[in-house]
């Protein structure tokens, strides 16, 4: 009688084991995602510099202040001109409106970023990525200035309302960076700040 009652307490222990081992495992699709950085990564002097010249970069400058976090934004920064910088956070997000402020042409914008991702690998410095713009801007410049920042991502923040989520997980993965996404925009403030501390 003793063995029975041994036997089914082992049963019982070994489901409640594997239940729990199940419910705690990341899926694979979810494997890079993050709630927030495990540790810092930027350090130094901080750039933020937009890719499409959305005005989300204001937004993104706002919460650096709100944090305390030292950060200069330069919307049209030149590749010459991050010397000078430790980190750098791309808020990506085209706006034909923003490009027409700036008197460059779409092409001129590539090339700049293009121009930037070089000397950025040669500094060797960290690259974050937020996209706050969620089921507004995912159109296909939006996207390329995405794909076109990955292959040197560090960390990527973006809003969970994207239509695009499954795309930024294959991204991440293929490229291995974390990502994380948020509900609202003032939400990217405790990713945001994990970058730094």
């Amino acid at each position: 009688m003793m063995k029975k009652y041994a036997l089914s307490i082992c049963l019982l222990f070994l489901i409640v084991v594997m239940a729990t081992f199940q419910h705690t495992q990341i899926p694979k699709k979810e494997a890079n995602a993050w709630p927030h950085l495990p540790a810092p990564l930027g350090n130094g002097k901080i750039l933020i510099t937009s890719a499409g010249q959305a005005i989300d970069g204001y937004i993104l400058e706002s919460m650096t202040k709100e944090l305390h976090i030292e950060a200069d934004y330069r919307p049209r920064v030149l590749a010459t001109d991050v010397y000078e910088y430790n980190t750098v956070l791309f808020v990506v997000g085209y706006s034909p409106t923003g490009l027409l402020f700036t008197d460059r042409t779409w092409m001129e914008e590539e090339q700049r970023i293009r121009l930037l991702l070089q000397e950025i690998a040669v500094k060797k410095m960290p690259v974050i990525v937020v996209h706050m713009s969620g089921f507004n801007r995912t159109e296909s410049s939006t996207n390329y200035l995405i794909d076109l920042i990955a292959p040197h991502t560090d960390y990527f923040i973006g809003l969970r309302s994207s239509d695009r989520l499954q795309r930024y997980r294959r991204l991440a993965q293929r490229y291995n960076f974390p990502i994380t996404f948020v509900e609202k925009i003032e939400h990217i403030k405790t990713p945001l700040n994990s970058v730094f501390r």
